[in-house]
């Protein structure tokens, strides 16, 4: 399926996953990216978020939890990011 690359340093931890599509995403796909983000680049979709340490935590989070991240997606690739962190 794709590749996990794992990187931890305490007290720090950073996940790195590179996940693949099961099927290439179709126009409607990236019509709602485009519709809900953001692009500096053409084609590339990037969405980061960040709580704990007195940054409240997404709705289902804890604050009591660290954590950082982040997905990217460009377009026409089978291929995504995703990186979480925790400290």
């Amino acid at each position: 399926m794709g590749r996990m690359e794992v990187f931890c340093r305490f007290p720090e931890h950073t996940y790195d996953f590179t996940l693949e599509f099961k099927k290439m995403p179709n126009e409607d796909f990236y019509e709602k990216l485009d519709e809900h983000f953001d692009s500096f680049e053409p084609g590339r979709y990037s969405y980061s978020a960040i709580w704990g340490n007195g940054i409240e935590a997404p709705k289902g989070e804890s604050d009591k939890d660290d954590i950082s991240f982040s997905i990217d997606i460009e377009r026409g690739s089978k291929t995504f990011h995703i990186r979480v962190g925790e400290w």
